[in-house]
């Protein structure tokens, strides 16, 4: 199994070029485009005109914090350093900021008069700088290389061109539980036949067991025993590192995998395919001269520059003691306890799983010729096709489509969310004159609260209180039910009104009761309880709730004026019908019926047609009689007479086809029912055959 390595340098901090740029761009340098400008949070709203007219014409500047006025804790030292969210809580900072780090940010170098002098400071340094997880990165670097024309026509040069660096950070796979800061590391040291420096200048193995000297008693040190030791040595410059190793992956499969990856889009360049690791190591120096100036960026460039390096530096090497014995193991995987030869990962996610997920952005990533880090937002960007937007910094005031479709229909609903911080003054708010056509536009409350925790024995035998967190839910109650009574007219009110207890509670019976009184119906969701139906077969939970918004009346926006009952079907033969209206009023599909668009424009063609032309023969008939010169005798009599017999036979004509039309729909009828167990092809093919057999007879 391969191991990440810890030499590869830091990305670029210049933006992505894409491939849409001039030629130019496949050089890694600055993209020459303006950031665009920050769009508008949508779904924001205030009651105030003039706030909203403020707030549009202010732009972003408007989401701005305002400044703080008290000088912020983790600010009043110039010095200190940012807060890292992978630090487990608890432990706090470390006790010394770094002195510097390398340039590919593999290293973090700490010089202090204390941590080479008190080895209990040493250790409590240590031991918080285990807990801080390195940074492990899946790296793709493509490069060609060109032959370039200097300024001498006869000289030529190839130079290397990169075509794409992406990277990908896989920090977050180290975590059991991010939020909670669970992983599964260990500080280990070496071990007697492990070949590292012991305070030497080479590698070498414990003494006794290969290396020079008698063996030591009582097995290999721990971290305490070489932190003595490194404080007690004498030696003029001495070094104590730390190491964070990565393991737990098959580092050498993964490799294959994305390799193949490139060979597939057709790349013809050279692909390294490599796994830099970021904060994997910890230098301690002793504090002096010689290890300041060493890491002193200045000083070092000033001692190549002068060629001072090729004296300074073998002396520099020899002259230093150093202790490579203290590791922590970052483990993404391992073995499963009692099933032989599988692996239970930190994050659920293996190499294969992780590969699966990330090969199509990270192969777009390529084909765009991208320079950077790629995060959850190209993963998305990748699934969706879109970028997702940035979260509003509240929930309050902002609104979600919710999408319902049923076998009767189809709609989407604007969801506004709000939070409730006083109730009294939000239900005097909506109870306000101004309010009004607030209320008058809502089909639904969903009241969102959560159940607090049950009282101890001495409490709950003194009786339910309004203090604490059951006062307050209660208090929330009382008055979102003041404004369904009051505001939208109580139980006559024909909205949703729900109110969802979230949480596990012994007094669902209470809650129940005190949200009847106040006109909502309460739902439980959580707390362990199983979903399903409950002892009088209605839904719970989530289920529930679905269920009530469901079978809402929820009013249309745009509502089509009937005029008449006839609807589309007044439109001309020849003109076509509008695509909203016909598929807002009748839409084939949620019929249920089983034949598409084309068969039921046809179909109601056909009826029209049909009624249009007997109108027409019977106005035609009516004009020749007119028109024709009135015969004599008994010609003329059974002249007459033919008339007379046309209109009653075109008012039999008219009564047979109400009988057709009825007929018609009792077949629907019958294919519909007898189509309800049958497979949609099936369903289509009874249905096709009877809309021909309605067809021929039309």
């Amino acid at each position: 199994m391969g191991k990440p390595s810890d030499l590869d340098p830091v990305p670029s901090p210049n933006p992505p070029s894409y491939l849409g740029e001039s030629a130019s761009s496949i050089f890694l340098r600055a993209a020459s485009s303006a950031a665009p400008p920050s769009s508008r949070r949508h779904g924001q709203y205030f009651d105030d005109p003039a706030t909203q007219a403020a707030y549009e014409g202010a732009g972003s500047d408007y989401d701005d914090l305002p400044p703080l006025y008290t000088d912020h804790e983790e600010y009043s030292d110039a010095h200190a350093a940012p807060f890292d969210p992978l630090v487990p809580g608890g432990l706090g900072d470390p006790l010394v900021q770094p002195f510097g780090h390398s340039d590919d940010g593999s290293t973090a170098y700490y010089l202090d008069p204390r941590l080479d002098s008190d080895p209990a400071f040493l250790v409590n340094h240590v031991t918080r700088l285990a807990a801080l997880p390195p940074r492990p990165f899946v790296r793709l670097r493509g490069t060609h290389r060109e032959r370039r024309r200097g300024g001498d026509k006869d000289r030529h040069g190839r130079e290397e061109v990169v075509d794409f660096d992406v990277r990908v950070e896989l920090t977050h796979l180290l975590y059991a539980d991010i939020h909670t800061h669970a992983s599964w590391h260990s500080v280990t040291t070496a071990g007697n036949f492990e070949k590292v420096r012991r305070g030497t200048v080479f590698a070498q193995r414990a003494p006794g067991f290969g290396g020079s000297g008698p063996a030591e008693e009582g097995g290999a040190p721990d971290l305490e025993r070489w932190c003595h030791r490194f404080c007690a040595s004498d030696a003029g410059l001495k070094c104590f590192t730390l190491q964070r190793r990565v393991d737990g992956w098959d580092w050498d499969l993964l490799r294959r995998r994305l390799e193949a990856l490139v060979l597939a889009s057709n790349y013809r360049g050279r692909c390294e395919v490599t796994f830099p690791v970021r904060s994997a190591r910890v230098d301690v120096y002793n504090d002096c001269r010689a290890n300041r100036w060493r890491l002193t960026g200045w000083i070092c460039f000033l001692f190549y520059a002068t060629a001072l390096f090729v004296f300074t530096w073998p002396w520099l090497f020899l002259r230093t003691r150093r202790w490579e014995t203290v590791a922590v193991e970052w483990h993404m995987s391992r073995p499963t306890t009692g099933v032989p030869a599988r692996r239970e990962y930190a994050a659920g996610l293996s190499e294969e799983q992780w590969y699966g997920l990330w090969a199509r952005a990270i192969q777009r990533a390529m084909l765009e010729r991208r320079d950077g880090e790629l995060d959850q937002g190209d993963l998305e960007r990748n699934l969706t096709g879109s970028a997702p937007k940035p979260p509003p910094l509240s929930l309050a005031g902002t609104t979600h489509d919710l999408a319902l479709k049923t076998q009767y229909y189809t709609a989407t609903v604007p969801i506004w969310l709000d939070l409730v911080a006083a109730p009294g003054d939000w239900a005097a708010s909506f109870l306000s004159e101004e309010a009004g056509e607030v209320l008058a536009v809502l089909g639904g409350f969903v009241v969102v609260f959560a159940l607090p925790a049950p009282p101890p024995a001495a409490a709950a035998a003194a009786g339910p209180t309004d203090d604490g967190d059951a006062g307050a839910a209660r208090e929330l109650i009382r008055q979102v039910g003041r404004v369904v009574g009051e505001g939208l007219g109580g139980w006559e009110w024909d909205g949703v009104r729900l109110a969802v207890g979230v949480g596990e509670s012994k007094d669902a019976e209470e809650w129940d009761e005190l949200c009847a009184e106040a006109g909502l119906e309460f739902v439980q969701v959580g707390g362990g309880q199983q979903p399903g139906l409950n002892e009088f077969g209605e839904k719970t939970g989530i289920a529930r709730v679905k269920e009530a918004l469901e079978s809402n009346d929820w009013a249309q926006e745009d509502a089509a004026s009937a005029l008449s009952d006839f609807g589309d079907f007044e439109a001309a033969e020849g003109e076509p019908l509008d695509d909203a209206d016909d598929g807002k009023d009748l839409d084939p599909e949620s019929l249920d019926f089983g034949f598409d668009r084309a068969d039921f424009e046809g179909l109601r063609r056909a009826l029209w047609s049909s009624g249009q032309d007997e109108c027409d023969d019977a106005e035609a008939a009516k004009m020749d009689v007119n028109d024709s010169s009135a015969p004599e005798g008994d010609d003329a009599a059974q002249e007459t007479q033919k008339p007379k017999e046309n209109d009653g036979a075109e008012e039999g004509l008219d009564d047979d086809d109400v009988v057709k039309v009825e007929k018609m729909m009792r077949k629907l009828q019958a294919v519909r029912d007898a189509g309800a167990g049958v497979s949609e092809a099936q369903r289509r093919k009874m249905a096709a055959k009877v809309v021909a057999e309605v067809m021929r007879e039309l």
